[in-house]
């Protein structure tokens, strides 16, 4: 932002339509979305280059975002779990909680 003045600050990420061949980042890496409507339960996967959203048919922007958002949580609690194991061992601590909201 620096020396700008208001209203001069835009946003890094465009706004998000949770559609096919939309670019999502996970860890960094830049994903190509394929949004499909299943008759199943609503799920996220990820391979090599591209991440598959999963929902049920007629679910709107704001049903796939929270999909989404709250697949990126659980990859964030996976991984924080993995580090704070390794941290409390070296550090001789223990967390007693760790929250992951949106």
């Amino acid at each position: 932002m620096g020396n700008s003045t208001p209203g001069e600050y835009q946003e890094r990420e465009t706004a998000r339509d949770y559609v096919d061949r939309e670019s999502h980042y996970v860890w960094g890496r830049r994903l190509l979305l394929t949004a499909l409507e299943r008759e199943q339960p609503a799920s996220v996967t990820v391979r090599i280059q591209k991440m598959t959203l999963s929902v049920r048919p007629g679910a709107d922007r704001e049903q796939r975002q929270a999909v989404l958002e709250r697949w990126y949580r659980e990859q964030v609690r996976l991984e924080v779990s993995g580090m704070i194991e390794r941290w409390e061992k070296r550090l001789g601590v223990k967390v007693v909680r760790f929250l992951c909201s949106g």
